[in-house]
């Protein structure tokens, strides 16, 4: 569901731009001058009005990755009156409903259905590696549904054409390894098959695994943890979680958690661990509960293909007078000496070590949050390709540690965003759009930042430098940031913007049409920063809104230029790079 498109054709009229990557093409008439439009660059605004997150057990169409072969199986079958049988007693031993398995290189085969509030579980306590197969079953249990806890590693197989469905109220629904303080047994869990799995968790988490996770081609997840505990967790790993395909749809109703013992809050999350690997599938996240998060990673995510998209609508909690208060986003800088949980879509790093590393090389990125920042990172942001797409109350895309209230951290001010290919869009309600608490770096792709009216922005960076040395920018806000002269080859315009949502803007270098694109808001004596790599010193330049000219010139820097919103400066003129524009933040 690709809603932001970005076309670059080299020698043809737009009678020849097709759709290509899903997006939206703005046609001539859109634009203004009698100028070619060879080679243009057109960004479309996002619907993000009706985006939303939905379960569903539809096949994915992949191509499953098949699973390691075992020896012997056998098959267990729950039943809805409280008794369970094994096809073999030798292998998987019963009492009740409670079976019990120790061999490895077996595959267990899960069947039948019980009534509601068994005690049906299926305990692998083995320390070699297994298979087991769920195949059509249907557990309501008081129990942890299915647990391997003492060493072995365990593949996971939803059988083709099966739907699955496991509701518990014990700890955690699924658990692979064991992470008690003092005990820790390091297992890892990979996920097969073609069927549907569908977990409702009423207590603290859905799936874990002590050691990697992988979720395979053609497996559909879908898990929803009901608000009934604080903190749970959708998928959690203690070291990594790699989705290479499928479609994983999270859905965490629970809030925030406060910790006595670490004095901090443990978010509700639907995705969480030290390391997240997006290279296929669809991954599909969404936070409802005060201070739950969609993804968290604690050291890195890298997304190279496939769909993420995140949802939060919950509110901001503040630990105060021993108690979880409730607080607006405009309401947090009043608290800054407070701990807080807030409902971050993606959030990657650590505040307390200065880790956290973002990388993008492609894929599509969908992010909608509410009440915080859309996605953040505690250290960098690389975007290197595919399309990322993120609005929020607070900072659409964010990196590093603010140097305000940061209560003495030695990492503020130290984060990093680069972008050199894909597509960026990013919108803030209330705040920037783009924001580094340190430097930014454009050498490429299409980038529309649209942030609130001032003192906030489309692209900020404090005082800290901002190269651009290539790519298409467009920042639109009540400020920016201005690009350092020293650190750019590609110059670039700033001029104040009035516009109606939906307006198309244009950019015309040298005669020729290089930059459409649709504005996805109102602005009254904006602040717009335009930039292209046609845009050199000594080409003359026209911006349009419609028919009506913004601003146009001759472009005197190879930094920027201030424009004139009443026809140009001819010349321009420079203003010192590295920093926002007079009365700017």
């Amino acid at each position: 569901m690709l809603m932001l498109g970005v076309i670059l054709v080299a020698a043809c009229g737009d009678d020849d731009i097709s759709d290509a990557t899903g997006g939206t093409v703005v046609s001539d008439d859109t634009a203004s001058g009698s100028g070619s439009s060879s080679g243009v660059a057109t960004v479309s605004t996002p619907d993000f009005d009706s985006f939303s997150i939905a379960q569903s057990t539809a096949a994915t169409g992949e191509t499953a990755t098949t699973p390691s072969s075992r020896s012997k199986s056998v098959t267990i079958t729950f039943n809805s009156d409280g008794t369970a049988t094994s096809s073999d007693e030798g292998l998987a031993s019963v009492s009740g409903q409670a079976v019990t398995a120790n061999t490895a290189d077996v595959n267990y085969i899960l069947t039948g259905s019980t009534a509601e509030g068994s005690s049906a579980a299926f305990n692998y306590k083995g320390t070699g590696d297994c298979t087991i197969t769920l195949n059509g079953v249907n557990v309501n249990t008081t129990a942890k549904a299915i647990g391997a806890t003492k060493g072995g590693n365990v593949e996971l197989v939803v059988a083709e054409g099966t739907t699955n469905t496991i509701i518990s109220t014990a700890k955690k629904s699924i658990e692979v390894g064991d992470d008690t303080e003092g005990e820790e047994i390091s297992s890892k869990l990979d996920i097969y098959g073609t069927g549907v799995l569908n977990i409702t968790s009423e207590a603290k988490g859905a799936i874990s695994s002590t050691d990697a996770m992988t979720i395979n081609p053609g497996v559909v997840l879908n898990i929803t943890l009901n608000e009934g505990a604080t903190g749970k967790k959708g998928l959690k790993s203690d070291t990594s979680i790699d989705f290479k395909g499928g479609r994983t749809t999270v859905i965490n109703n629970a809030p925030a958690e406060w910790d006595d013992t670490e004095s901090d809050y443990s978010a509700a999350t639907c995705v969480k661990a030290p390391t997240i690997n997006v290279s296929g599938g669809t991954v599909q996240c969404k936070a409802t509960g005060n201070g739950g998060k969609g993804m968290r990673a604690d050291n890195t995510m890298t997304i190279s293909d496939g769909t993420v998209e995140v949802v939060t609508t919950g509110s901001n909690l503040v630990r105060y007078n021993n108690a979880d208060k409730v607080v607006s986003m405009s309401q947090l800088d009043s608290y800054s000496n407070y701990e807080d949980a807030n409902p971050k879509g993606i959030h990657v790093g650590d505040k307390d070590t200065g880790v956290g590393n973002l990388t993008v090389n492609g894929g599509t990125v969908k992010v909608k949050v509410a009440n915080s920042e859309g996605i953040e990172s505690k250290r960098y942001i690389n975007v290197t390709g595919g399309t990322v797409m993120s609005y929020a109350g607070d900072d659409a895309i964010n990196a590093g540690i603010s140097s305000e209230n940061n209560r003495g951290n030695a990492y503020a001010g130290k984060g990093e965003i680069a972008i050199s290919g894909g597509t960026v869009y990013a919108y803030s309600t209330d705040n920037d759009a783009i924001d580094a608490n340190g430097t930014i770096s454009i050498s490429g792709g299409v980038v529309l930042a649209s942030g609130n009216t001032a003192p906030e922005g489309g692209i900020d960076c404090d005082q800290s430098e901002f190269a651009i040395t290539g790519g298409y920018v467009i920042g639109l806000g009540g400020d920016t940031s201005t690009p350092t002269e020293s650190s750019c080859t590609q110059s670039s315009l700033i001029t104040s913007a009035t516009m109606s949502k939906g307006d198309y803007l244009t950019l015309q270098v040298g005669g020729t049409t290089v930059l459409k694109a649709e504005m996805p808001r109102a602005y009254s004596n904006g602040t717009m920063l335009i930039s292209a790599p046609q845009m050199k010193k000594g080409t003359s330049y026209a911006i349009y809104k419609g028919s009506s000219s913004l601003a146009s010139g001759t472009l005197s820097s190879s930094a920027y230029v201030n424009g004139s919103s009443s026809g140009g400066m001819g010349g321009g003129g420079t203003m010192p790079g590295g920093g926002n524009m007079p009365g700017g933040r």
